[in-house]
């Protein structure tokens, strides 16, 4: 999902516009959303300067914009006064987004694909001493990148502070639950309580956007955590079990674990944690999986 234009001049928190209202105004500035790409257009200025207030920037901030369509979004960033660098994928939208703000540093490129850790470090290093020591990152993603977009963006909370993300609403709650035992909770909820602190925001309306989608938005923050705040320092062997654990997700946990761990060391790991015999991957909060690795760790020596 992209923001879109609305009247030439207009600035953030105008007035609500209508669906219609809208629909013409996409169609007034000669952009047609691709479907392929996932667009749907974001024109409402008072959900938009929502966003980017909920960013929390100053002129001491270095912004990082995943997908910024036309520029509304970009403009209520730019107002912060922070340092603005936007990545876009669809090459129609770089020339008139170049023009238009010729302060932002436009980077062509799938953000699934680009060299993101280098390009934070840049802007970090560009920021220089007087500036946050990390990159915040604001986007309103197309549905379909976001579980991989954010396996690409947690791990890295040397270079990120914070991410403000408009995401499809179901699966931004799914992602910031932190409560075990629903039957959509998954491996992918327990990464993102590893990685960073997750709040939804608000819900953005399925109407405010053209073409309307089948479903609403929701606005979440992502607190990343530092490397040497996180529960367990192995990330990569921490989150390899959790997976495991959630490969087979309607099977007891300790099933689900024999492809990698004998039965005796399951058992052990499974008592030290104090998690019941019949225990399944669902029912078991971040707190119990840090224990689990601890365990299985433990008896691997």
């Amino acid at each position: 999902m992209h923001s879109s234009t609305v009247l030439p001049n207009k600035i953030c928190g105008g007035a609500l516009i209508s669906s219609r209202r809208k629909r013409c105004l996409v169609t007034a500035a000669g952009t047609k959303p691709k479907k392929s790409l996932g667009q749907n257009f974001l024109a409402n200025p008072d959900i938009l300067q929502k966003i980017a207030d909920a960013a929390k920037l100053s002129p001491k901030h270095a912004v990082l914009e995943v997908g910024p369509g036309t520029g509304n979004l970009t403009r209520c960033l730019l107002a912060t006064g922070a340092s603005v660098t936007a990545v876009e994928k669809d090459r129609r939208l770089i020339k008139r987004l170049s023009a238009e703000f010729p302060q932002v540093n436009i980077i062509e490129a799938d953000i699934l694909t680009y060299d993101l850790p280098s390009c934070l470090d840049r802007m970090i290093q560009k920021q220089g001493e007087s500036g946050a020591s990390r990159v915040t990152v604001v986007g309103n993603l197309p549905y379909y990148i976001t579980q991989d977009f954010l396996r690409q963006l947690l791990p890295l909370g040397h270079l990120v502070s914070h991410a403000v993300l408009l995401l499809q609403e179901e699966a931004a709650l799914r992602l910031t639950q932190t409560v075990p035992g629903a039957s959509d909770f998954r491996a992918m909820s327990i990464e993102t309580q590893y990685y960073s602190q997750a709040t939804p925001l608000f819900t953005v309306s399925r109407t405010e956007f053209s073409p309307v989608p089948d479903v609403n938005g929701l606005v979440a923050e992502f607190a990343l955590h530092l490397p040497e705040d996180r529960a367990v320092s192995d990330a990569q062997g921490f989150l390899a079990m959790v997976r495991q654990a959630f490969s087979m997700k309607r099977k007891m946990l300790r099933n689900c674990l024999q492809p990698c761990y004998s039965v005796s060391q399951i058992d052990m790991a499974m008592s030290a944690a104090r998690l019941d015999a019949h225990v399944r991957p669902q029912q078991m909060s971040l707190e119990d999986y840090v224990l689990l690795y601890d365990g299985l760790h433990a008896h691997m020596h």
